[in-house]
């Protein structure tokens, strides 16, 4: 597939805003910006936190953390190739790892 010089430009920008995690040996992107009640964006399939990049940045100047991760095999966290993108998350797989917490 082939990628303009603009896209590459922008989806560096991305990654440069955010940081990796590991989690269950899956290498992990999250934007995670401010400080105070943390608002969770959590993003569907087939997007990512792209998406909520500007949402982000509007809770942190206004005082909140915004946080949101890609999902596996979603934007910018690597896929588990024996996952299963359409079976349901439980409640305890959405804990904040180690890395995202205070």
């Amino acid at each position: 597939m082939v990628v303009s010089k603009e896209i590459e430009e922008v989806i560096k920008y991305h990654e440069r805003a955010g940081k990796y995690f590991d989690i269950n040996g899956i290498n992990t992107f999250a934007l995670d910006k401010g400080s105070g009640e943390v608002v969770f964006c959590v993003h569907g399939v087939p997007t990512s936190s792209f998406l909520y990049r500007k949402v982000i940045d509007s809770l942190a100047e206004k005082g909140r953390r915004g946080v949101s991760v890609d999902l596996p095999g979603q934007g910018l966290t690597d896929r588990q190739e024996d996952l299963i993108t359409n079976s349901i998350i439980s409640p305890t797989s959405l804990q904040l790892p180690k890395g995202i917490k205070d």
